[in-house]
This record gives C-alpha cells, structure tokens and sequence, in this order.
C-alpha cells in the first residue's frame, strides 16, 4: 500500500501550457470498464488516488516533489505555477508513472497511448491525524 508513483499534470489557461509534478507514496485504485453498445463503445474507467500529505506551518507537501499544494484558483492567479501543485478539475490530469520529463504534454496523445491516465474529477482533503487528499479520476 502506497507504493505508487503518478505524475500530475497542471494546465495553465493562459499559456496552454502543462506544469508536472510527480509523486511518489500514493494508493493508486484504478477501475478498468468498458461497455459496449451497437453503435459505439464508452470507456468508463475510475480511479481514486489517495496522496499522503505532510503539513510544513500551513504549506502541504508531498512525497516525491518540492512543490507545494495551492488552491486552484490560487494557482492560476500565481506568477510561479512551476513551484505549485493543485487539483482542479477541467484540464488537469495524472498518469500512472513518472513521465515528469515529458515536455509537450497532450492529453489525447497520453489517453490513446498509455494506460492509467484519468481527468481530475473531484477533491476532497482530509487534514486529520492521517493528512491525505482524495483525488477522483475518470
């Protein structure tokens, strides 16, 4: 358990640009499902990816990067995005592996070429005892 490493992908809206951030100690829950109908096929895969969090004062960290956790808005308000992290949903995502290196991120191109790449679809944070987010992926 916590073993995985993902690679988190930020857009920014005015660059079009991606930011990585990889991480490394996550509980990656991937579920693979496909349906058919007579006309097409629909991909219905989900994943929960639960990210171990430690707090320096009011700074959230994560194993794996030196980048800190911001608010999305927060994010794309921000000068120095390559020094943050954030989940927001719409363009964001993360793959299964460390693809940090990558530097012309398109999303389509990883969707049709790699397994395990999910659209942030939701957040929740937990900051108890056992400090974690809980990131939804489809």
């Amino acid at each position: 358990m916590f073993g995985g490493v993902v690679t988190l992908f930020n857009h920014d809206e005015e660059t079009n640009e991606y930011y990585p951030a990889l991480f490394t100690n996550v509980e990656f829950q991937a579920h693979y499902h496909t349906s058919f109908s007579d006309n097409s096929t629909r991909d219905g895969d989900f994943c929960l990816l639960i990210v171990k969090y430690f707090k320096i004062g009011e700074t959230k960290r994560v194993c794996g990067t030196t980048k800190s956790f911001m608010m999305p808005k927060l994010w794309q308000e921000n000068e120095n995005k390559k020094d943050y992290f954030t989940f927001k949903e719409g363009r964001d995502f993360f793959v299964k592996g460390d693809y940090s290196n990558i530097k012309d991120v398109d999303y389509e191109i990883f969707r049709n070429n790699t397994d395990g790449v999910f659209f942030i679809h939701g957040l929740k944070d937990f900051e108890d005892e056992l400090s974690h987010f809980e990131v939804m992926g489809y």
